[in-house]
């Protein structure tokens, strides 16, 4: 299977990363929840069957930050 997704050279890294815990920090607006949501993602397609979950405090929170319209 092959995914057409563009994703920074930070993202990839993070998503490439072999450790149990990944710090991935910074401003607001820098893709860190979108870099979590393609981890999530590859996971899933790489353990069928496994379960992800994605929390933010607030569920308008989510909204603006990873569900599109």
């Amino acid at each position: 299977m092959t995914l057409d997704i563009d994703i920074t050279a930070r993202q990839l890294a993070f998503v490439r990363a072999k450790a149990f815990e990944v710090l991935f920090g910074g401003a607001a607006g820098g893709g860190k929840s979108y870099g979590q949501l393609i981890d999530a993602l590859l996971y899933a397609l790489r353990y069928p069957g496994s379960k992800q979950l994605i929390l933010r405090r607030t569920y308008p929170d989510l909204e603006r930050s990873l569900i599109l319209e």
